[in-house]
């Protein structure tokens, strides 16, 4: 799997590299595409253990914690916002790919 491409943007006198939101709206729609069922784990308890001590679940919490520092709210607070807007573009995308695939089917067949 491809990196995500990092775009230089300005942040007051200095510059940091940071993701266009276009990206990831990219790979929700790559991840859709390529995502197969998977059968479930034999240990999904120790899949999740595995999981939550991941460096991805640890860049999440950090996220968490910049945007609580941000908003000035509760990082479960903002943890949650995070999660829920992802699930959120998660649930849209779906949608939008969708009515996509109906009306290229509808097109093909009138």
């Amino acid at each position: 799997m491809e990196k995500p491409v990092l775009q230089t943007i300005p942040s007051g006198k200095e510059q940091k590299d940071a993701l266009d939101p276009r990206v990831l709206s990219s790979w929700i729609v790559r991840l859709k595409a390529e995502r197969e069922p998977t059968p479930p784990a034999r240990d999904s308890h120790a899949r999740l253990a595995e999981l939550m001590r991941s460096p991805s679940v640890a860049a999440l919490l950090d996220a968490a914690q910049n945007l609580a520092e941000r908003q000035q709210v509760q990082a479960e607070a903002a943890l949650r916002q995070i999660l829920l807007d992802l699930k959120e573009m998660d649930e849209l995308w779906s949608h939008v790919l969708l009515k996509e695939g109906i009306a290229r089917l509808t097109s093909q067949y009138h």
